[in-house]
């Protein structure tokens, strides 16, 4: 009896052993590995028998991109595969999606092109094929490469700034007297701000020229995230073209997709090349003086009006040496409109004071375009001008006469006279020093003359005297 027990002891301990044989040899062959993700279709092989312990050596998976662990829409990822021997039944899945297989000598290529529905993020690939035993599955490569598809677009964040300042000493930045106009010396910089880390430095252009940019990125404690920020800057100099100057923005993130080139102008900030000095187009003087408006005496005014040729700053404006009053009139244009903006014209003005220096009245404007340029000497530039004649006329003719006809001469040109101490005023057709008169009659009469500037003289008596005959 108990060597019965015996015998059936050693039988279950054999049945044990060969059960654990068993198993241990099968089961690899149950065992699904985790790859990453790419779908391809193969072609079905079927006309070979099933292969006896079927392994894939090799797996990889790689784009064409720059970056081989990177892709973007139009690039093609690649899975390659190796077995120890033909592969029966094989089909590749890679993104969701069946692709066809090629074979070159022992490897097996499979290949996807990133389209634009295609999920970002690690590419998920599945292999199968058939052996002995059934299907296998692999979904991991033997050398642990991956795939990341990355289909967004980087872009700006944020709003692009443009500014100009007068110098940079490593620590500040010094405002230039108009932050949206920039002159020879002065330096423009271009702030902007991008939604992820480009592959390199990005390439800013300004007025056309090319920029040096500065990677002034850094960790934001308010959102917790690194903020991919720069500067371009540009220094200005007599060839900068002048006018508005646009800043263009070129950048591609790692996988390569680019970013709009961005292009500043009214969406963002303006600015304005200006390295030259203003001038004024038209500059014109007159008088009030109801006599004649090339002429001003004490209580007329005289009023010079100019336009630039553009926007300016008009620090000063002196007529016959004193300073004038200066007003503005804007004409016609648009502010908003870079290329038709409104014409300025001004208006300066100055009443004449006994203390006003006789002569001719000089003018002489003191003025600067909005970057600082100074305007070129002034000139009128038409044929008008202004006398300033503060002297009332003398009369310097005989204070008696004979006869009814009579010179009258004065220290210098007569504009009108009266005989009658200004009761009646008679205009003189050609002003000059000295005219011919006829009295009505004879008797005294109280003659004033005025110049042409309408100062009045003193009263100058003249008695007329009959004609005396002669025996």
């Amino acid at each position: 009896m108990k060597e019965r027990k015996s015998i059936f002891k050693r039988i279950g301990y054999l049945l044990m052993i060969i059960t654990l044989t068993i198993v241990a040899f099968l089961a690899p062959r149950f065992i699904e590995k985790e790859v990453n993700a790419v779908e391809i279709k193969g072609k079905d092989v079927y006309d070979k028998p099933f292969a006896k312990g079927t392994t894939l050596s090799q797996v990889t998976i790689a784009s064409d991109n720059a970056n081989p662990k990177l892709a973007k829409v139009g690039d093609t990822i690649t899975l390659s595969i190796t077995a120890n021997e033909d592969i029966q039944g094989l089909k590749v899945r890679i993104a969701e999606k069946t692709v066809d297989v090629t074979r070159s000598g022992d490897t097996y290529i499979a290949a996807y092109t990133v389209t634009s529905s295609t999920t970002e993020g690690v590419v998920k690939f599945n292999i199968t094929y058939d052996d002995e035993l059934g299907s296998t599955v692999v979904v991991v490569t033997t050398d642990l490469s991956k795939v990341r598809v990355d289909r967004t677009i980087p872009a700006l964040s944020g709003r692009i700034v443009m500014r100009s300042y007068s110098e940079y000493d490593s620590d500040y930045w010094y405002h230039s007297a108009a932050e949206d106009y920039a002159k020879t010396g002065e330096i423009i910089i271009l702030f902007f701000s991008l939604t992820e880390e480009p592959a390199t430095l990005p390439t800013v252009t300004i007025a056309g020229q090319t920029a040096t940019v500065i990677d002034n990125g850094f960790y934001s404690s308010i959102t917790n995230k690194y903020i991919h920020h720069f500067y371009a800057r540009l220094d200005v100099v007599e060839e900068t073209p002048e006018g508005l100057a646009e800043g263009v923005i070129t950048y591609t993130d790692e996988a390569g997709n680019a970013g709009s080139s961005a292009t500043t102008g009214l969406e963002y900030e303006i600015m304005i090349v200006d390295n030259t000095a203003p001038t004024l187009p038209t500059v014109t003087i007159e008088s009030d003086n109801i006599n004649n408006s090339t002429f001003a005496k004490v209580g007329d005014t005289i009023t010079v009006h100019f336009t630039t040729s553009e926007m300016s700053y008009i620090e000063t404006v002196t007529i016959a040496g004193q300073n004038a009053r200066i007003r503005a009139t804007m004409i016609g244009g648009d502010w908003l409109d870079i290329n038709n903006p409104p014409i300025l014209r001004y208006t300066a003005t100055y009443k004449v004071v006994a203390e006003t220096p006789a002569g001719l009245a000089g003018i002489n404007i003191i003025y600067k375009d909005m970057v600082l340029n100074y305007g070129t000497e002034v000139t009128i530039t038409d044929s008008s001008a202004v006398t300033v004649d503060n002297e009332a006329p003398v009369i310097i003719s005989s204070p008696e006469i004979i006869g009814l006809s009579y010179t009258l001469s004065a220290n210098e040109k007569i504009g009108e006279y009266s005989i009658d101490e200004g009761a009646t005023w008679i205009q003189v057709t050609t002003p000059s020093d000295s005219i011919s008169i006829t009295f009505p009659t004879t008797g005294i009469y109280k003659i004033i003359v005025k110049d042409i500037a309408g100062n009045e003289s003193i009263m100058h008596r003249v008695i007329c005297n009959a004609y005396i005959k002669r025996r």
